[in-house]
């Protein structure tokens, strides 16, 4: 039982082309920074708040976009799924002076307009576009390839890529290719709880270019059963010719059950994977896609450790929990656990988290009639020593389970 109550913590709850995008030929600084996370309700919108030039927050708006969120299916109780509604990570992104959104419940992609000049101004350029798959819930983009990709979830379950325009927001880029899970419901139905039968149904939880800088391939991650005895895996797309391919190298690393994210590692062919059902690993990727586990680390008291982060001033990494306002920061090199704080806020847990400099931002949902809000916590004294110098309620947001992703402009 504790396996399964760990387990569903995190899921139950997971020159560009002509018209590229610009940066309106005005300097960034020191006009302020903005943080964004998609609302994810019906109508859909995304949440914008300030972001002092302390790194604390204040302040904010919403801004519609144009479609309609939506949370997966709990299990066989039939109930959305909460914390986790979009069971993933990333539904949102910034890429110069535009924002990347999803709509979950239309499936569909929006793009808005950030106004450097106070990036809490929002305006939303054309209408969605389609995401040719159901339940879209991931988004990320790669700079040298000057596309973005979106992961869907539901019983499309493809990924499908973009290319960028200033003007119009996305643009196919050919047809989308297909995750290697089916039967899965629209929207998605999640890993059963309290004893149920066991469902074998799998889902996308992250897509992520691999290495960053120049990548050769996309990573997909792919949460399994364990209750139906099907272990996750990862989904090695590699690119040829500047487009992702449809065939992709699958593997299942030792330990590996749920794995949520992918996040590489630089200078390494690794990446960190935070996974629900213990806590987080290295995977070593080889150059013919083939995924190994180099580094298994057990949390202590984890209660669904999906999301991670790289800290950038640390070498280090920050993994968050559903369940639990429990944070740990990991070594990169070893995977070994250099600190685990509970931090005492009230809040009932982490479903995303960014790291920027020496800040990081961790997402909460308004669950259990909680206010939705984003704590802010301090990296600046090195490895080891994070603390908390903000917990920050959204005005005017309230509970808000289905509240998802993060993104920050500056």
């Amino acid at each position: 039982m504790l396996q399964l109550s760990i387990l569903l913590s995190c899921i139950g709850l997971l020159s560009l082309a002509s018209g590229a995008p610009t940066s309106d030929s005005q300097p960034k600084a020191p006009y302020p920074k903005a943080l964004y996370f998609n609302v994810n309700q019906v109508p859909n919108s995304i949440a914008s708040v300030k972001v002092n030039p302390d790194g604390t927050l204040s302040d904010g708006s919403t801004t519609a976009t144009g479609g309609n969120g939506a949370s997966a299916n709990q299990g066989q109780i039939n109930k959305p799924a909460a914390p986790d509604a979009l069971l993933g990570t990333g539904p949102i992104i910034v890429v110069d002076n535009l924002i990347f959104a999803v709509n979950a419940g239309s499936n569909t992609v929006s793009t808005l307009k950030i106004n450097p000049f106070d990036p809490t101004e929002l305006t939303l350029l054309g209408k969605p576009v389609d995401s040719q798959g159901d339940f879209p819930n991931h988004i990320v983009y790669s700079e040298f390839l000057q596309q973005a990709c979106v992961a869907n979830s539901g019983t499309r379950a493809v990924i499908s890529c973009y290319r960028i325009s200033s003007e119009t927001g996305l643009i196919p880029l050919g047809s989308p290719v297909p995750l290697p899970f089916n039967n899965q419901t629209t929207p998605p139905t999640n890993i059963p709880i309290f004893g149920l039968v066991p469902e074998s149904l799998a889902f996308v939880t992250s897509i992520t270019f691999f290495p960053d800088e120049q990548p050769t391939a996309l990573i997909a991650t792919i949460a399994g059963n364990p209750l139906s005895g099907i272990r996750g895996l990862l989904a090695v797309y590699p690119i040829i010719n500047g487009k992702v391919s449809g065939n992709p190298t699958l593997s299942t690393p030792d330990g590996i059950q749920v794995p949520f994210t992918a996040h590489y590692i630089p200078g390494t062919q690794s990446v960190l994977t935070s996974d629900g059902t213990f806590g987080a690993a290295i995977i070593d990727i080889s150059h013919s896609g083939v995924a190994t586990t180099r580094a298994l680390t057990n949390i202590p008291a984890q209660n669904g450790t999906c999301w991670a982060a790289l800290i950038p001033n640390t070498n280090s990494a920050i993994v968050t929990e559903a369940f639990f306002h429990q944070v740990s920061e990991l070594d990169l090199n070893t995977g070994a656990i250099l600190q685990t704080v509970i931090i005492d806020n009230g809040n009932f847990g982490n479903t995303e988290v960014i790291a920027v400099s020496d800040k990081i931002y961790m997402l909460s949902p308004g669950f259990a009639n909680l206010a939705t809000s984003v704590v802010v916590l301090d990296s600046s004294r090195g490895r080891g020593k994070l603390a908390q110098i903000q917990n920050f309620p959204v005005k005017g947001l309230g509970p808000d389970p289905s509240a998802a992703g993060l993104a920050m402009w500056m």
